[in-house]
């Protein structure tokens, strides 16, 4: 019988699907490998802890919020300001991919044992995922100090609660879809009432 040879993309593909097919604690090597008919050895081959598969699946996503969220503080536009400019951008981000958001953010929160941020092999997922928020909420925090906003002394926090309160639309949104219950509100309608209220 003729070897499989499988990439790391590969595996991360398989792995996500696995998440969203049964759950953050499915997520096993065993459970990978079976899925995609490899040994678990494949499995480890690219990823010898859990911590960087978990880290593989996780950071690129981050990392692109991120940089949506960024471009847009950066962005100079006349008709919105910083604040619209961000939580637009978060918002359009996660609405494209529900279910990027839940393996981004309900998975951890839902399982914190199987996407244990700190690993038995010592491997630091959570350092990584910290670098690259605290980059995008100090990039937002520059841009609110810049319009005026915020000061020095409170642009980090603003620039926190900007950002958890924009993920909780898309938290309920995200829900709602899961569950196959439409909100009470149309997702466009609230999306144009967030982005007036940060007028």
């Amino acid at each position: 019988m003729a070897k499989r040879t499988i990439t790391r993309d590969q595996i991360v593909k398989e792995a996500h699907k696995l998440v969203r097919a049964k759950g953050a604690r499915a997520l096993t090597f065993e459970a990978v490998a079976r899925q995609m008919g490899v040994t678990k050895q494949a499995i480890i081959y690219w990823f010898p802890k859990k911590g960087a598969l978990i880290e593989a699946m996780l950071l690129p996503s981050l990392e692109a919020e991120a940089l949506a969220g960024q471009e847009a503080a950066t962005r100079v536009e006349t008709d919105r300001n910083v604040r619209q400019r961000f939580a637009a951008a978060i918002v359009d981000f996660h609405l494209s991919d529900l279910e990027r958001f839940r393996t981004m953010y309900l998975s951890p929160q839902l399982t914190p044992d199987a996407f244990a941020m700190v690993t038995k092999g010592g491997h630091q997922v959570s350092s990584k995922v910290h670098a690259v928020t605290a980059q995008m909420y100090r990039t937002l925090a520059e841009a609110l100090i810049a319009e005026g906003f915020a000061t020095s002394d409170t642009a980090r926090r603003k620039a926190f609660l900007l950002h958890t309160n924009v993920l909780g639309l898309v938290l309920m949104a995200s829900l709602s879809d899961a569950l196959n219950d439409p909100l009470a509100h149309d997702l466009a309608d609230l999306r144009v009432t967030l982005l007036a209220q940060l007028a």
